[in-house]
């Protein structure tokens, strides 16, 4: 029997989508009075977050060791009782009370120690964490749910493997996202930080799939003053829709509401800086540019929003952006 696609049927769906905020909604009602509270609750619905504790988290230390000019501490984050997931926190030796602090979020994969260097195979986050403490920055890293320290036991046997389908999968029959779950955590990462740093000089990152939940979350809280992106910016037609990615990217119902670039209209007037490699196949160049158009249009030319262009693949730089983090979270 000969084979017939069903891509011509996906695509006559799409084309019967037009996402609520588009392009063309934001230049009919300029004013974020207008939309702004409907846009981001659309969002939290669309993310579907589980429903948050009553009881504050709390960090429990597990290892301290000395770096040389700066501190690793790592901790158990507990909530209720219950160990919750893995966060390192790195301090410069001579941190000021009101040291700035970036909430630093990995891409999949080992997690937390490709961004602190003790995953010496890693080849994509170059251990970024670490270069932001030396730059002076505390950075705080939660292990992301699904990655790293934070997978399913049976993941565990195989370095580098993530547990995202598994937990997607199963987080979408209760009726909840795995990025809506990662969200939450975000959250209550937030109110630690809030607790213990204040949030005056607090900036995020987040690289590839954690660039998802650091733009997310920065979009639908308004504590984080500034974000960094690597490796993720695009749109839904040359990212996740063109190419498959993990099953943590796809949010239902997401495309109805608005594609990626629009999500910066929540984030603006706070200062965005991305950068994107030119030879990136995951998240390719091409959407990256297409996306930094609507978000240049969201800010008007303002010097808030940075992008840079890099030559290489998918993989963190933040040479430039550090100097940047430094600029605004003075």
């Amino acid at each position: 029997m000969d084979n017939i696609s069903p891509r011509p049927l996906i695509d006559e769906l799409k084309r019967g989508i037009r996402p609520r905020f588009n392009p063309e909604y934001f230049r009919n009602n300029p004013s974020p009075r207008e939309w702004e509270d409907s846009f981001r609750s659309s969002l939290e619905d669309a993310f579907a977050l589980p429903p948050r504790g009553t009881v504050p988290g709390e960090l429990v230390l597990r290892r301290k060791e000395e770096k040389g000019e700066y501190r690793q501490q790592e901790y158990a984050f507990t909530c209720g009782g219950r160990e919750q997931f893995p966060l390192a926190i790195l301090t410069p030796r001579d941190a000021a009370p009101d040291n700035p602090v970036v909430l630093a979020f990995s891409g999949h994969g080992p997690g937390i120690s490709a961004m602190t260097g003790e995953y010496e195979e890693e080849e994509c986050h170059h251990y970024f964490g670490r270069s932001l403490v030396r730059a002076g920055f505390t950075v705080v890293m939660p292990e992301i749910i699904g990655f790293g320290g934070s997978r399913l036991e049976k993941d565990r046997r195989t370095p580098g493997e993530v547990s995202c389908r598994t937990l997607a999968s199963e987080l979408l029959t209760l009726g909840y996202t795995l990025a809506g779950l990662r969200l939450r955590q975000g959250r209550d990462v937030l109110d630690m930080i809030e607790a213990r740093y204040g949030t005056d000089r607090l900036g995020c990152f987040g690289f590839s799939g954690g660039g998802l939940l650091g733009y997310a979350l920065t979009a639908l809280d308004s504590r984080i003053r500034a974000l960094g992106l690597s490796g993720y910016c695009s749109t839904f037609d040359e990212s996740i829709l063109k190419e498959t990615h993990c099953l943590d990217n796809y949010i239902p119902g997401l495309y109805r509401i608005c594609d990626q670039p629009e999500i910066a209209r929540l984030i603006h007037p706070r200062p965005l800086y991305i950068e994107a490699g030119r030879e990136d196949r995951v998240f390719p160049f091409t959407g990256a540019l297409a996306a930094k158009e609507r978000i240049e249009a969201c800010y008007g030319g303002e010097g808030t929003f940075v992008f840079q262009p890099l030559p290489g693949g998918h993989e963190i730089d933040g040479r430039k952006m550090i100097d940047w983090y430094k600029e605004v979270l003075q």
